[in-house]
């Protein structure tokens, strides 16, 4: 509460009968004193008129901001969509300033019945975003989504194939797929990154593979490896598409829900049970931490924004644990093996 600056401008923050008031003040910390002493002056003589808050329905805000935010500046906008469509319905007919923390609480109990926690976590986060742009519109003055506590989700285990695990399922893929499959475990890469490859992205002089801004905003370069050379070569032969892989029936490149689809027949073949697409990314880093990585390597080929989302792929092995306190069989014998070497024998 009291004089902020944002920017170039300096604020006023003040709370008046149980709604907190913002206000831009001007370009010098004077100029805003002044604002701050006539506001709190007009509050003790009773004359302060609270601002009337804009009634816009959440549904009708939801949708602009949909339109005009979502799409065209997110590449998310798909997947908030999707949480609209929970959103809207449950707070249809609310104007954005009844919208209280106990009101977001109340959908965030409901949804969690029929979802997971991280999906609610999704759907509030949505919401959070919603409120930011409202307030920055000065529709509202707060959100109350920030006194909303977000579920626990509690981390997965990595599912960390075996190399005979990744043999079956290699053997069980179909031609069409086998190099899609090849290629993520290879590289780390997500399923549409690697669906979305073009021949412009493969550096053949330097052997690398460009993959162009995706999740986290930012482009990198993975290299080829020997295997993954093999076969991107043979890929090669008699393309005619701009994407590396395409279906042999259409031409076209791949779907995810394709893969999906294929992928579900290819666990089921393999008899390798409780695996998604997405753990061939999480086995190209907990292989390559497995053989002695370092984790700043692993987090710039995964393309994540910090090392904490790395630190996921950095838990060991029974094997990595047996040989590593097998290390310190002689490390602490140096000066005294000969005393210890006695005092076990008497």
């Amino acid at each position: 509460m009291g004089i902020y600056k944002q920017g170039d401008y300096y604020n006023i923050d003040i709370r008046v009968g149980g709604r907190r008031i913002r206000e831009r003040a001007g370009r010098t910390k004077r100029e805003a004193e002044d604002a701050y002493a006539t506001v709190k002056a007009d509050i003790l003589r009773g004359e302060f008129r609270l601002p009337k808050r804009a009634k816009v329905k959440f549904e009708d805000f939801a949708k602009k901001y949909y339109e005009e935010y979502s799409k065209v500046r997110k590449r998310s906008w798909m997947s908030d969509r999707v949480c609209l469509k929970t959103l809207v319905p449950f707070f249809s007919g609310m104007p954005l300033g009844k919208i209280t923390p106990f009101t977001v609480e109340q959908y965030q109990l409901r949804r969690a019945k029929d979802v997971a926690p991280a999906t609610v976590n999704k759907d509030l986060g949505l919401l959070k975003h919603i409120f930011t742009r409202a307030i920055q519109q000065k529709l509202v003055t707060s959100n109350p989504v920030k006194e909303v506590k977000p579920l626990y989700v509690p981390i997965k285990p990595v599912r960390v194939l075996s190399p005979e695990e990744i043999s079956r399922l290699t053997e069980a893929c179909p031609p069409a797929i086998l190099p899609v499959f090849l290629c993520a475990l290879h590289t780390g890469a997500r399923l549409q990154e690697v669906l979305n490859l073009r021949w412009a992205d493969i550096n053949s002089g330097e052997r690398n593979i460009h993959i162009l801004k995706t999740k986290t905003d930012r482009d990198r370069r993975v290299p080829i490896n020997d295997r993954l050379w093999e076969v991107l070569l043979k890929q090669k032969e008699g393309s005619n598409s701009e994407f590396v892989f395409t279906s042999e029936k259409t031409g076209t490149k791949f779907t995810g829900s394709a893969i999906e689809k294929a992928w579900a027949k290819i666990l089921k073949k393999s008899g390798v049970a409780h695996t998604r697409w997405h753990d061939l990314r999480h086995n190209f880093a907990s292989h390559l931490v497995a053989a002695g990585v370092d984790l700043v390597t692993v987090k710039d080929l995964l393309g994540h924004s910090s090392i904490a989302m790395t630190m996921r792929y950095a838990h060991s092995s029974p094997i990595n644990q047996r040989h590593a306190v097998a290390l310190l069989n002689n490390r602490f014998e140096v000066q005294g093996g000969q005393k210890m070497d006695k005092a076990f024998a008497g």
